[in-house]
């Protein structure tokens, strides 16, 4: 962080020099630096998704032969890649590490020596798989560490745990308690679409957003605790819904900072579901069921997410049923209004015609009094022959 803070000072620093120095001062260069050190902050600043990282030790070979092992090798595990994607995107090798992974940090084993040559490239894409495909290992924390030859060969792999591993026994059933408590509740519906907007409700009334939350990276955090960011909002979205037997993705990428949101497998296809972003103190369902296209100008996949599958799906989008009764309301509000077009069309109509009939009225009434006139006058002009 220190090393950080020093960049940027030395950015600042220079870009204060541009433009107060500089007689040939572009704007487009001052706009570019400027953006650079606010995506720099951002990066410093972010909370809400650790980097999945390992830290890596030089070991001489002569030592290689007194590193410690579980003897946990994984042979025998098997991953279902519908549920479990990440682990399909690895190299046969690192898929042998990958599954020593999955048998380890199951065992609660934190240190072996992997059973395929395997450099660091290949064991931190192998843990990042895991560690995004298995949520249900929330004790797993998101850096390891290794040690390595000369030669690159990575002799020997140390998982971290954080603290829950310390009364685990008590901590797991913290969280299947919880967890089953939603599944019983989203079980009451029938079709995948309504368990999931369950789901995705009770997760928001349940949780409280907070950066400082404790175990923030892991579902236990929402599930258990209540209080987290994108990372446990996303795994805890991801295990209940797998639970449910519903394919669901943790994805990873940029949304105004690194983010990290969720991709769900409907009856129609993919969709994106971001439940931290449409937690807004009340439930929302802007991010609610997703296209790409529709999250296009604001998420961006990165890494291994990119090669999760492209979400293209419409039926789903959103809050379905509000956008059934929008259109129920559009179709009361058409009726409606046609009928007060055609009642006030038959008032004019009406109108019209009273109008008529008082005007041919007028004029049979003005006819009349004007035959009376003339009889009146022809009598008088006879009267007065008369008298002649």
């Amino acid at each position: 962080m220190k090393h950080i803070r020093r960049i940027l000072l030395a950015l600042y620093i220079c870009l204060f020099g541009l433009y107060l120095f500089s007689n040939t001062y572009n704007d487009n260069i001052y706009n570019n630096i400027s953006n650079a050190i606010n995506d720099m902050i951002a990066d410093a600043n972010n909370k809400d998704l650790d980097k999945v990282n390992g830290l890596g030790d030089l070991v001489d070979d002569k030592d290689i032969k007194d590193l410690e092992d579980s003897n946990v090798s994984g042979y025998g595990v098997s991953i279902d890649t519908r549920y479990y994607p990440y682990y399909g995107m690895l190299s046969n090798n690192e898929k042998a590490i990958y599954k020593q992974f999955y048998a380890n940090v199951k065992n609660l084993k934190t240190t072996f020596v992997p059973v395929v040559d395997i450099d660091k490239n290949g064991i931190n894409r192998s843990f990042v798989a895991l560690f995004y495909d298995h949520p249900e290992f929330f004790w797993l924390d998101t850096s390891y560490s290794y040690k390595y030859t000369k030669t690159g060969r990575c002799v020997q792999i140390i998982i971290k745990f954080n603290d829950t591993i310390n009364d685990i026994g008590i901590s797991k059933s913290k969280f299947e308690a919880a967890s089953n408590e939603i599944i019983s509740g989203a079980n009451r519906y029938n079709s995948n679409y309504d368990k999931e907007k369950y789901v995705h409700d009770a997760l928001i009334k349940n949780t409280s957003y907070n950066v400082n939350s404790h175990l923030n990276q892991s579902a236990y955090s929402v599930l258990v605790e209540k209080t987290s960011v994108c990372a446990g909002y996303a795994k805890a979205f991801q295990y209940i819904m797998n639970r449910l037997g519903i394919p669901t993705y943790y994805v990873v990428g940029r949304a105004n900072g690194d983010h990290a949101w969720n991709i769900i497998l409907l009856d129609d296809g993919y969709y994106n579901v971001d439940v931290t972003w449409d937690d807004q103190g009340s439930i929302i369902y802007d991010y609610f069921n997703r296209s790409d296209k529709e999250f296009a100008d604001s998420h961006f996949r990165r890494d291994l997410s990119l090669s999760l599958p492209s979400c293209n799906s419409f039926k789903y989008s959103g809050n379905i049923y509000n956008n059934i009764s929008k259109v129920v309301n559009d179709r009361k509000e058409v009726v409606t209004n046609n009928k007060v077009v055609k009642e006030e069309k038959i008032v004019v109509e009406k109108k019209e015609i009273v109008e008529e009939e008082i005007n041919n009225e007028v004029e049979r009434e003005s006819f009349d009094n004007m035959e009376d006139i003339n009889i009146d006058n022809n009598i008088e002009k006879e009267e007065d022959i008369i008298e002649e």
